[in-house]
């Protein structure tokens, strides 16, 4: 009997020491309590083991912003006491009731926890009466069965604030907080990839000292930001909020039901220094279970932090979601295009003011689509109508997408060479391009009108050389002369109304309020070349024209050679190869540019050298930098003897 007394006392002692030596996990909450918007610190505490906490549970009712690990040693009494510690912040995805369901690691088990979000800060202040916080303090039983529960307080305070006479917008002012953030659609009923625009508010009263807008990402379509955040300050109900404003287009890619999901705002906030009130959770181990891992949350951890902006308590703000009802494409839509847009317009500029056409001489024209409610991505590229009496070659379209006040605005430029074949009138047909009125909800059709121009007889004239300089007055122009005087002429910035400023193809976007003014726009070019010089432009272009020839690229070349031209006489662009050589006093520079043209322009057989063109017109130009540096001849006498 005494040996099975003892056997048992052998085996309990043996179960406790066991039981002592388990892994042990614990979790608290750094808060009970929360507002909207407010994150909350969830503490892990594992003793006699290493495996990680599986977190996964918690992304059903939160999302975890950040999870940081620590180990804890202390030594009491010689007894060692370690432990691994997580502190997981946590934004609720929701209000009302939530729990921090039971974690595991290994073997050990946490208990779920309980956690209160308020609809309102201001349900948040009731809740948070001294009655609820003695409750919250430790309270009895009965006193909690007798008193009111917070979330009932919550509602008999707003419903008491209403019966006074609070006003709706004091009472959503409070709702709101001092960080708040809104999102609203401009059309709900869009059409089938038209544009819709969201636009998000992000409010604060000064409190903020960092965060980020999330951009939002919608199924079934094409989200993108448009132009810069707009700044500024409004008042509601009586509080001042700084507001950052910010634009996303949304272009829905099928039609039905897309839902658009709230937009996110993770950001910090400063928090009121006050000073230190009694923990709830002080006695747990015999000290602040926080001050273990990082004392004073929220509050500067040094004169550092408060002058660099460390610190600070995070915040995570959600809008209210959207749902977009799609209208698929009207059976009245006609045309192979589907352009649901606000307004859409075709317009045509030329390399000069007024177009003079001649036998085999390349004029540039210019065919832009500008809409109102697309982005430059959805416009097409036109096919242009074949033009009798003349070749064309277009290049690549070029598009670009900007805001124009509260609008959507997009450019699709083309250009082509026409290079007339025959003299007399010759008609270039109408180009029309169908669309869909989302305003009025009609088909409409955007139109070039047809236009007839008289093509002359090649200017044989020009081959004659220009008038000899007298040898006692030679008329010497020094670079630096040229190019200011090349900067005077106005030809240079023909299209300035795109390439002023610098924004080069956006600035045709401003006259959308200019219907009837006289447009025009900088070849592509000179687009991006924006301020440039002359003399820059010409470098570039010169460039361009050396590299053509060293590749034998008859197509580049051309293209430079009327680059080069441009930026050498802007007040004459367009020359026919009889100008060239007659301004650069190289008869065979006239051969060589007919040469690449009719390989071009005629579609001759056999391949084109560049290397001649680039030698003779190399040649040209050093022969006349030498005239320039002849000395002068002396100005005569003004009083001559006799």
């Amino acid at each position: 009997m005494r040996r099975t007394t003892i056997g048992l006392a052998v085996a309990a002692a043996l179960l406790v020491a066991s039981a002592a030596d388990a892994a042990q996990l614990d979790a608290r909450l750094e808060r009970r309590q929360l507002a909207p918007g407010e994150t909350v610190n969830l503490l892990l505490r594992l003793r006699g083991g290493t495996e990680r906490p599986e977190l996964d549970v918690l992304t059903r009712d939160f999302d975890i912003l950040k999870v940081t690990r620590s180990m804890r040693t202390s030594i009491v009494n010689n007894r060692v006491d370690s432990s691994l510690d997580w502190t997981v912040t946590l934004a609720p995805r929701g209000t009302g009731e939530l729990e921090i369901p039971e974690i595991r690691a290994g073997d050990a088990v946490s208990a779920p926890i309980a956690l209160q979000v308020a609809e309102s800060p201001a349900a948040l202040q009731v809740a948070e009466s001294p009655s609820a916080l003695d409750v919250a303090k430790g309270a009895s039983a009965l006193d909690v069965a007798k008193g009111a529960s917070a979330l009932d307080a919550a509602k008999g305070a707003s419903a008491l604030d209403a019966a006074k006479g609070a006003s709706a917008l004091d009472a959503a002012t409070q709702a709101r907080g001092a960080v708040f953030l809104d999102a609203e659609v401009d059309d709900s009923e869009p059409y089938v990839q038209s544009r819709v625009l969201l636009t998000v508010r992000l409010h604060s009263d000064g409190s903020l000292i960092d965060g980020e807008i999330h951009s939002p990402t919608v199924e079934d379509a094409v989200v993108e930001r448009i132009g810069e955040d707009r700044t500024y300050r409004r008042e509601i109900g009586g509080h001042a909020y700084q507001v950052v404003e910010r634009q996303f287009a949304i272009f829905p890619q099928r039609s039905g039901e897309i839902y658009v999901p709230p937009v996110v705002f993770d950001g910090r906030v400063r928090e009121a220094r006050q000073s230190r009130r009694r923990d709830p959770f002080d006695g747990f181990l015999g000290s602040s279970f926080f001050d273990d891992f990082s004392a004073g949350f929220g509050a500067p951890s040094s004169l550092f932090d408060s002058f660099l902006g460390g610190g600070g308590k995070p915040v995570r703000m959600v809008s209210a979601a959207a749902t977009l009802d799609v209208k698929a494409r009207p059976a009245g839509a006609s045309g192979q295009w589907w352009l649901p847009a606000r307004n859409v317009e075709l317009i045509e500029d030329w390399e000069r003011d007024v177009p003079v056409f001649r036998v085999g001489e390349p004029i540039e024209r210019s065919v832009a689509i500008r809409a109102t409610g697309l982005s430059g991505a959805q416009l097409p590229e036109l096919d242009l109508p074949e033009i009798e009496g003349m070749k064309q070659y277009g290049e690549p379209a070029v598009d670009e997408t900007a805001m124009v006040g509260d609008e959507v605005v997009s450019v699709k430029l083309q250009r082509t060479a026409l290079i007339p074949t025959r003299p007399g009138a010759v008609t270039l047909p109408a180009v029309e391009l169908a669309w869909w009125d989302t305003q009025t909800d009609t088909a409409r059709t955007a139109t070039l009108p047809a236009r007839s121009v008289e093509v002359l007889p090649g200017d044989e004239e020009l081959a004659a050389p220009l008038p000899a300089v007298p040898p006692t007055a030679p008329n010497v122009v020094s670079e630096p002369t040229q190019a200011r005087n090349a900067a005077n002429f106005p030809h240079l910035w023909r299209f300035g109304a795109w390439v002023g400023a610098g924004l080069g193809i956006l600035i045709l976007l401003t006259m959308a309020g200019l219907p009837r003014a006289r447009r025009h726009w900088a070849p592509l070019q000179l687009v991006k070349e924006g301020g440039r010089g002359p003399l820059e432009n010409l470098r570039r272009a010169e460039a361009s024209l050396r590299r053509a020839c060293r590749n034998s690229d008859r197509a580049a070349a051309v293209t430079a050679l009327r680059q080069v031209a441009r930026a050498r006489w802007p007040e004459a662009a367009g020359l026919g190869p009889a100008a060239w050589a007659a301004r650069l006093d190289a008869p065979e520079l006239e051969r060589v540019i007919e040469e690449v043209h009719r390989a071009v322009y005629a579609e001759r057989e056999g391949e084109w050298q560049g290397a001649e063109l680039w030698r003779i017109y190399r040649g040209a130009l050093r022969a006349t930098r030498r005239k320039r540096r002849e000395p002068e001849a002396p100005l005569p006498a003004l009083y001559p003897t006799r």
